[in-house]
């Protein structure tokens, strides 16, 4: 649902398979957690049965996104991963500053929230990840 129906963070899933394991996992989660938030379900059920090919219009316009935001930061001498199929992309450290603090100066600096990638394991640190899960004008617009 993430990435398919811009619903980053809701976390709907499902499970088919052998009904005595599908039986099982669902005795283990009634006894762990109190599941997935109503509203959260009924928006998946109306993504899964939507028809009119929002996923090809959304990649579409994360394409143009993650151009827009990979152009911009390379233009300001910042070096990119640009991403092969996802929302985000990881955007190196400037010298100087580990992932946390140029995570913190994006923020004071230009208002951008960034996520120090060091938080996704030791692999992360000199990176800060960014996303396209907004519009277009939030991504070309300058901070004030």
């Amino acid at each position: 649902m993430s990435k398919t129906y811009n619903m980053p963070g809701w976390r709907a899933g499902f499970a088919v398979g052998n009904a005595t394991a599908v039986g099982a996992l669902r005795e283990v989660k009634t006894h762990t957690d109190s599941g997935t938030f109503g509203a959260v379900q009924h928006a998946a059920a109306v993504a899964l049965d939507d028809t009119t090919g929002y996923p090809d219009h959304l990649r579409t316009a994360y394409r143009k996104r993650m151009r827009l935001l990979c152009d911009g930061l390379e233009a300001a001498g910042l070096h990119v991963l640009r991403p092969k199929a996802t929302f985000y992309c990881l955007v190196r450290n400037p010298p100087g500053l580990t992932s946390e603090g140029f995570a913190k100066r994006l923020l004071e600096d230009a208002r951008v929230l960034g996520i120090p990638a060091s938080g996704f394991g030791p692999g992360g640190e000199g990176y800060v990840r960014l996303t396209v899960c907004t519009n277009e004008a939030q991504l070309t617009s300058s901070p004030g």
